[in-house]
């Protein structure tokens, strides 16, 4: 798997989530809402994370080109979500919801994410 792979992955899983918030903004908050009171859902969520993001950064862990630095940043970036889901996910939830107030915000989000999306895929395709 090269780094335009993780590029490409990275891409796919913003449009599903921006879908997500575009579609559907009220199950975003229910998810949230329902990560918050369910401890075992945050820690084994914050553990694939944390092994993923890990996995990404054993084999990408410099920035010698812009495709290497993005690998590395997605792979830094997942892991730490997977920590401070696991150690602090009240903290975690507690900033995700000023997002998820209203659907109109949800949605632009939505909007948005998936357009960084498909720049990602497209980006991840090029190579």
């Amino acid at each position: 798997m090269t780094e335009h792979h993780i590029i490409l992955l990275l891409g796919v899983y913003l449009v599903g989530g921006g879908s997500t918030l575009l579609l559907n903004p009220g199950r975003v908050t229910t998810i949230v809402d329902s990560m918050d009171k369910v401890p075992f859902a945050t820690y084994v969520t914050g553990a694939a994370m944390g092994v993923a993001g890990a996995a990404i950064l054993l084999t990408y862990h410099d920035v010698s080109t812009f495709a290497r630095g993005l690998a590395t940043l997605v792979g830094g970036g997942i892991l730490l979500e997977g920590w401070l889901m696991m150690a602090m996910p009240k903290t975690l939830m507690s900033m995700a919801k000023p997002f998820y107030r209203g659907d109109r915000l949800t949605r632009g989000i939505g909007l948005v994410v998936i357009l960084l999306g498909i720049l990602t895929i497209w980006y991840g395709l090029s190579a």
